[in-house]
């Protein structure tokens, strides 16, 4: 398939690349398992597949025997053997998936995989490369709907459907019980904030009755007073009775918790807002991940003993950029509103325009001089311009 017929035919779903590529892309189709529960199930696949008997080479448990000869050993950094196999390696999060255990998800799932891989040959051009299509199955389930998966070659797996998939195609639609269904709801996530609990400094109020309030009538009203919901993360080590977030966790790349919750909210958001963070020291690449494609995020000084939020969502990059903040590298400032934009990868920055002044008419006299006349707004000679 040539790359102009595999783009007319399939969406790639993207998912975040932390090693648990393979899982997450399959679980994006299949709804039956997470893509922790699918992992479970291969590493409790793999501790039975030796003992199987009667296994005929051409089904999918021979195939796996097969695959597994080359797939199972692994080498680290300077090529050395691993003295841990594949087999067991991967009941590990964030162990990237191999084609081994491709077969062994079309297996569990009973269901065919499909991997689609670009071929890259030498003198090939961008516009004249193909996709090989391998496909894992067996007489047992060929018949039922594929599974199909686009693989880099390298380490890093993408669900694929065609344009008109439903899984593809949202529906937003109010269904009859809501008008409003959970999937058409805009996602909102709070960092750095509780949502109920008693105020950290000496004024005894509460979170959920001064705060809270404020940051949701704000988001609303940026909202457009759309359907959405509120979510709260932060990380509180010894929590006060009282205290209730729906995260309790550290914003950080070595944080394994955190790297679960990514994958798992990978795009998810539409804004995200950060309520006295050390705005200085916040790693952004981490929250652009968790925001859609042209999300906002808003930066907010919120505190118990604020009653108006004059100022307190207007926070300019000046007040924030410092040694090592990456705030303007992942999100560009829209001072119209105060908030800043996601930058998406591949797109140009927007540009502030200075406004420019009409050239006035010059004419000449009959005694031979040149006179300059008043400019007209609405009137432009050869659309010259003076900064």
């Amino acid at each position: 398939m040539n790359k102009q017929d595999f783009h007319n035919k399939f969406k790639v779903l993207e998912n975040v690349g932390n090693g648990d590529c393979l899982f997450l892309a399959i679980s994006q189709i299949d709804k039956k398992y997470t893509h922790k529960e699918l992992r479970q199930r291969v590493c409790n696949l793999y501790k039975s597949v030796s003992k199987m008997a009667n296994v005929k080479d051409d089904s999918l448990i021979g195939k796996l025997r097969l695959q597994m000869i080359s797939d199972n050993t692994e080498y680290d950094a300077s090529g050395q053997e691993k003295s841990v196999t594949h087999d067991k390696n991967v009941c590990e999060q964030f162990v990237y998936g191999a084609i081994m255990d491709v077969i062994a998800l079309a297996y569990i799932l009973k269901r065919p995989i499909h991997v689609y891989q670009k071929l890259i040959r030498k003198g090939d051009n961008s516009e004249n490369r193909r996709y090989k299509n391998d496909i894992y199955d067996d007489d047992t389930i060929r018949s039922n709907d594929p599974i199909s998966i686009l693989f880099n070659g390298e380490n890093h797996f993408e669900a694929i459907v065609p344009h008109n998939s439903p899984i593809y195609i949202s529906s937003t639609s109010p269904s009859p019980k809501s008008k409003t269904p959970p999937s058409a709801r805009l996602a909102v996530l709070v960092l750095c904030q509780r949502k109920e609990g008693t105020c950290d400094d000496s004024s005894g109020l509460f979170v959920q009755k001064s705060i809270v309030p404020m940051i949701e009538k704000y988001v609303s009203q940026y909202l457009k007073k759309k359907a959405h919901t509120i979510e709260y993360l932060t990380q509180r080590e010894s929590a006060a009775q009282g205290d209730k977030v729906d995260f309790n966790m550290k914003i950080a790349s070595d944080s394994k918790e955190f790297q679960e919750f990514a994958s798992q909210h990978w795009k998810h958001y539409s804004v995200i807002v950060l309520n006295t963070c050390p705005f200085m020291m916040m790693k952004y690449g981490l929250i652009s991940d968790l925001l859609m494609d042209n999300g906002v995020l808003i930066l907010s000084k919120v505190n118990c003993r604020d009653i108006t939020n004059k100022g307190l969502f207007n926070i300019r990059p000046a007040d924030v950029t410092g040694n090592g903040s990456d705030l303007t590298t992942f999100f560009e400032y829209e001072k119209k509103g105060g908030i800043y934009r996601k930058v998406v990868k591949g797109t140009k920055r927007k540009r502030e325009t200075q406004k420019r002044k009409p050239v006035a008419e010059v004419t000449r006299t009959k005694k031979g001089h040149y006179t300059r006349g008043k400019a007209d707004k609405d009137t432009f000679i050869h659309n010259r311009y003076t900064p």
